[in-house]
């Protein structure tokens, strides 16, 4: 499984709702909340993402498989990947710490994606 997918399953257990699309499409979007069973959301992000790629080979622009995610809690969007590489994660600090070991659990480095500037944003739990 690519980095960036693997990011997205782990993000997704605190997101609300999602958006899915092919990357240049986004006529193509598709919305819905993951469940809250983190197997049943693991297997909708499967076909989300099969979707896309299958949506993709048969596209004009064959070969161009980038996959757009917004995921969303409540207003606000925790992880956007628009353009098809990761841009920005707004989760709380144990967010983020749970993230860093979801990774691990994968066998990649806990400090992955924290480049200097840092781009993922610590924000306050709300109560």
């Amino acid at each position: 499984m690519h980095v960036l997918q693997l990011t997205v399953r782990c993000v997704a257990r605190w997101s609300d709702r999602y958006e899915f699309w092919p990357v240049g499409h986004v006529t193509e979007v598709r919305t819905g909340v993951p469940p809250a069973d983190s197997d049943k959301r693991d297997h909708q992000l499967a076909k989300l993402y099969a979707w896309v790629s299958d949506w993709l080979l048969r596209s004009p622009i064959a070969g161009y498989e980038l996959v757009g995610v917004l995921l969303y809690s409540g207003d606000r969007v925790i992880l956007d990947m628009h353009d098809g590489d990761l841009g920005h994660l707004v989760l709380t600090q144990p967010q983020a710490e749970e993230l860093r070991f979801c990774w691990g659990r994968f066998g990649l480095p806990a400090d992955l994606y924290i480049p200097e500037p840092p781009i993922v944003r610590f924000e306050q739990a709300s109560n």
